[in-house]
């Protein structure tokens, strides 16, 4: 008796062969301009981004920034014309060490959120907890939901 030959094929998808050359150099080249923010004309190098998580609810807007190791004073919050910009500095423990290894990042950061038109500018609060930033932005009462009854 023969053995069964299944018809059942198996493959990876592969990546289109441009696509594997393109993005090493491609994130590195976003890398490089992330290093400077066009709205400080270039000024301002960071050293660092911050990981940002954005969601709402019916009465708010949440903006959660990771910032381990920044205490209240390492962080600015601004909000200016319709932007939210958030920025710090995580210092250097000690210059003079001869590290072995590290992946920890230092120097300063910005994220900057375009804020839409339903925010309300002056009911904006920010609170850190465990090195999370939590920014609250509440909507305007006009923008909230409203249930429309249906009449018969």
């Amino acid at each position: 008796m023969l053995p069964a030959l299944s018809t059942r094929r198996f493959s990876l998808p592969m990546p289109h062969f441009t696509s594997v050359l393109h993005r090493p150099s491609d994130n590195l080249f976003d890398e490089f301009l992330a290093r400077f923010n066009e709205s400080d004309g270039g000024k301002w190098p960071c050293g660092w981004n911050a990981p940002v998580a954005i969601w709402d609810d019916e009465k708010h807007i949440y903006v959660e920034v990771e910032v381990p190791g920044l205490g209240r004073e390492d962080v600015e919050v601004i909000v200016d014309k319709g932007k939210l910009r958030i920025r710090g500095e995580r210092k250097s423990t000690d210059e003079n060490r001869n590290y072995w290894y590290t992946e920890r990042t230092f120097g300063r950061f910005k994220r900057l959120v375009m804020l839409p038109d339903v925010v309300d500018p002056e009911m904006i609060e920010a609170e850190m907890r465990d090195g999370v930033l939590l920014v609250t932005l509440t909507k305007r009462p006009e923008a909230q939901p409203k249930k429309i009854d249906i009449k018969y």
